[in-house]
Parts: C-alpha cells; sequence; structure tokens
C-alpha cells in the first residue's frame, strides 16, 4: 500500500510503501505467515519481517493481529470498484465488493 502525508503547507509529500507478503507455512505462524516490509520514500527499508530490523515494524503485526480475515483489511463496500456481481459469479473476475472481502 502506498502513502502519502500532506505537510503544513499543504504540500503532498511521498510517504512510505508498506507490503504483506504471504509466505509458506511455518515463516511466522503466529502473524499467520504473512511477511510485513516498510520501504521508505527513499528506498532505505525500514523493517521487514524475520530480519533484524523487524523491531521497527512490530505495529504492522499488532494492528493486523485485529482482523478476522487472515489478517487483511479491506476498504467499506461503498468505496470499493471492481468487477461487478455478474462477472465474479460467472468466475470471469474477483468481486472486491462481495461481502467476502
Amino acid at each position: 500500500k502506498d502513502s502519502f502525508v500532506s505537510n503544513k503547507g499543504g504540500r503532498i509529500v511521498l510517504g512510505a510503501l508498506t507490503l504483506m507478503e504471504k509466505m509458506p507455512p511455518g515463516f511466522a505462524p503466529e502473524n499467520g505467515d504473512w511477511k510485513f516490509t516498510m520501504i521508505l520514500p527513499d528506498g532505505r527499508i525500514m523493517g521487514m519481517s524475520g530480519e533484524d530490523d523487524e523491531v521497527a515494524i512490530e505495529f504492522c503485526a499488532e494492528c493486523h493481529h485485529k482482523s478476522k480475515k487472515d489478517f487483511l483489511f479491506f476498504m467499506p463496500k461503498k468505496y470499493r470498484v471492481g468487477a461487478d456481481d455478474s462477472a465474479a459469479e460467472s468466475g470471469g473476475g474477483y468481486n472486491y465488493n462481495s461481502d467476502r472481502y
């Protein structure tokens, strides 16, 4: 997920890029085997699960533990854009408007 911030002057500034990667079973069972990574706008890695700097991103896992759906959160249905119900029902695409997500 990319991000941005607005400074006091109203200027939009790039923020960190946060990633979640599903890893093989056993990678991090306490976190649903998700690997969390945060990359700063200048390309430096702030932290990555399973590495020495993972303490810098512990808050990622702490927050995602609150989810009831495999550590994932989704936009409220009224704000989602995606395939319509008919495409999803026919197997023609993802239905991001489904209650499943």
